[in-house]
């Protein structure tokens, strides 16, 4: 696995480049501005949720990589009520049609950030060995590791003006670990240990890059939400910036 992850790494830094964290990290929008994206990646974080509850824990858990990703699957499906919590205190639950509703989370604006969640069912379901699996939970744990940063800047310089996120938060960033959680103390040692055939490998490698690529995709659409809305653009603005 350590060839594997270091690949990753690498991957890790290219992510880390994208505009979307540029965007979130600039100080002459409010910190809202920098979060207004947040109702168009709700179709990937309720995905991820039902990922968790439903296509990577693996039965029976008989082994101890089998335990350790259902142990994770187990924390990273709760995230989800975190993102509610947030849509509910940024006043992103303003009066509108179902049918509007649905076409906006199904709509041309969100179709890449669905696919990337369809991407990793597909990845996941149909993947009979649980490496594999370890590997596309790697890679969602290292974007996890880039993205959280600036969610959880932005959430801090809401808490100082009084309103609170969960999602968009540093107890959401407390969290994670930028490796799989399987409930044990030794886990990077454990991964360390893993050797794949070249054949795994092979596999692996062409997982790593289609789960980045797809991420990729994601967050360079929510940016051009942001550019599309002008969300981009300083004004003054005050808590529950109302979503075009």
């Amino acid at each position: 696995m350590k060839e594997i992850q270091a690949v990753i790494d690498l991957k890790k830094q290219e992510f880390a480049r994208l505009p979307l964290f540029s965007f979130m990290r600039r100080k002459d929008l409010t910190p809202w501005q920098r979060v207004a994206w947040a109702p168009a990646f709700a179709p990937y974080v309720h995905t991820f949720g039902d990922i968790n509850r439903y296509i990577f824990p693996i039965h029976p858990a008989d082994t101890k990589l089998k335990k350790m990703i259902n142990n994770h699957a187990a924390e990273d499906g709760k995230h989800w009520h975190w993102f509610l919590k947030d849509i509910d205190t940024l006043g992103f639950n303003v009066p509108q049609k179902f049918g509007d509703t649905l076409r906006f989370l199904w709509g041309e604006e969100t179709a890449l950030t669905r696919k990337l969640g369809w991407s990793l069912i597909a990845y996941s379901m149909y993947e009979e060995d649980p490496e594999m699996t370890l590997v596309v939970i790697e890679c969602i744990e290292a974007t996890g590791a880039v993205a959280l940063v600036p969610f959880a800047d932005v959430g801090e310089e809401m808490l100082a003006q009084g309103q609170r996120c969960y999602y968009f938060a540093t107890n959401h960033l407390d969290v994670e670990s930028g490796h799989i959680q399987g409930g044990v103390e030794d886990v990077e040692d454990f991964l360390d240990e893993i050797t794949f055939s070249p054949e795994k490998r092979e596999r692996a490698l062409e997982i790593v890059d289609k789960v980045f690529a797809g991420f990729t995709e994601s967050m360079n659409e929510m940016y051009e939400y942001c550019v599309r809305h002008k969300l981009d653009q300083p004004v003054t603005a005050s808590p529950g910036l109302e979503v075009a």
